[in-house]
């Protein structure tokens, strides 16, 4: 019972009023804000914060091994280490936490153009995005539409666990009629921003059309 706990999921404006307990064999269960499951960060209002700041302590670490690196390896096996030791924390179930608010997730592109700058010997008043060009390498926005256009592709493709068998309702199956867009996604449109940052709306946010 050492590491078992629970998590109550709530909103600044909803919260619970009435605070209670969990016991298992009489013996309390800690409430907890945040929890480590699976390598991901969660927490009580899935705002992906603490995971968002211990992925940017992570990568800024590279900072200075790739100041090092660039002087005695070439810029394919320092690109190498960067897909390695950066693009895989940034990938990581990425197309859950990845989808917020920019200003939670502007510490990384910072240090994702930090990087490519140290990594091509370029000044710090370089533009990054014809580093990101030349490198062939996804800030952190364009990754995560592109891994949310994979999962839409593995799902077309039933490629997915079952769990995601109909995930996504075609028009088609709301109505008879025959339009054109009668095989896109049927999208429940979202007021609030954490409606739109559901893989459900914004894999058809990205116009992905699937006949």
């Amino acid at each position: 019972m050492l590491k078992t706990h629970f998590m109550v999921f709530e909103t600044k404006r909803k919260k619970l009023d009435q605070a209670f307990e969990i016991k298992i064999n009489d013996q309390q269960i800690e409430k907890v804000q945040c929890t480590k499951f699976l390598g991901l960060h969660i927490d009580d209002e899935l705002s992906w914060r603490k995971h968002i700041e211990q992925i940017s302590t992570k990568i800024s670490k590279m900072t200075g091994i790739m100041a090092k690196a660039r002087h005695i390896l070439s810029i394919q096996t320092v690109k190498t280490i960067y897909n390695t030791m950066v693009y895989l924390h940034l990938t990581y179930c990425s197309v859950i936490w990845t989808s917020n608010y920019p200003t939670r997730l502007e510490s990384i592109p910072t240090i994702q153009k930090k990087l490519l700058r140290i990594m091509t010997f370029s000044s710090y008043q370089e533009k990054s995005k014809p580093l990101f060009q030349s490198l062939k390498i996804l800030d952190i926005y364009e990754s995560n539409k592109y891994l949310i256009a994979l999962f839409m592709s593995s799902y077309f493709s039933n490629n997915l666990p079952k769990y995601f068998n109909n995930y996504f309702i075609l028009n088609k199956n709301i109505h008879s009629h025959d339009t054109q867009s009668a095989s896109n996604i049927f999208i429940d449109y979202k007021r609030k921003s954490y409606g739109k940052f559901s893989l459900k709306y914004r894999g058809h946010k990205f116009g992905i059309t699937y006949q």
